[in-house]
């Protein structure tokens, strides 16, 4: 099957919101909450040409949502590094290992054409996505990586960077 990566739209925020909240564990009220803030943000850069945010979706040849990943610029606040990271990137369940993570990733970076490096933390047990960003060129620079708001339940974070 094909897939297609495309931009956030309104239209795809509830599928997103379910997908977020079946990984993550969350209310989906709660999850849903948060990507139409994210996507209000998205709207309003586009307008002022700032952009510090961007959701993708993939897309199945049925227009169906079937993952999503997220690009966020943040602004140092600790001993976290400022920078582009590559965050969020879920694939739905039964959806995985048929190269839809691969494509969202490149999206994201072919999106920052111009940028020198991107940074993105992964849950140490979470090896698919390890193996999937070192196959992609990151390569790991902190193996106690700590993040705003961020919890690595039952791990450590792991800081990965692709220059």
């Amino acid at each position: 099957m094909d897939y297609v990566i495309k931009q956030v739209s309104s239209r795809y925020l509830n599928e997103i919101a379910k997908i977020a909240s079946e990984t993550n564990k969350l209310k989906l009220a709660e999850s849903l909450l948060l990507f139409k803030k994210e996507f209000l943000q998205i709207h309003s850069e586009r307008l002022s040409q700032d952009k510090r945010l961007m959701i993708f979706v993939a897309l199945d040849s049925k227009d169906q949502v079937c993952g999503y990943a997220r690009l966020k610029y943040h602004k140092q606040t600790d001993k976290e590094p400022s920078g582009w990271y590559q965050m969020g990137l879920i694939v739905k369940k039964g959806l995985r290992r048929k190269g839809i993570a691969t494509l969202l990733c490149k999206d994201r970076e072919n999106w920052l054409h111009d940028c020198k490096e991107t940074f993105c933390f992964i849950n140490s047990n979470n090896k698919a996505s390890i193996d999937l960003h070192k196959k992609l060129g990151f390569t790991l620079i902190d193996d106690d990586f700590k993040f705003p708001n961020v919890d690595f339940t039952n791990g450590c974070g792991l800081l990965f960077c692709k220059y």
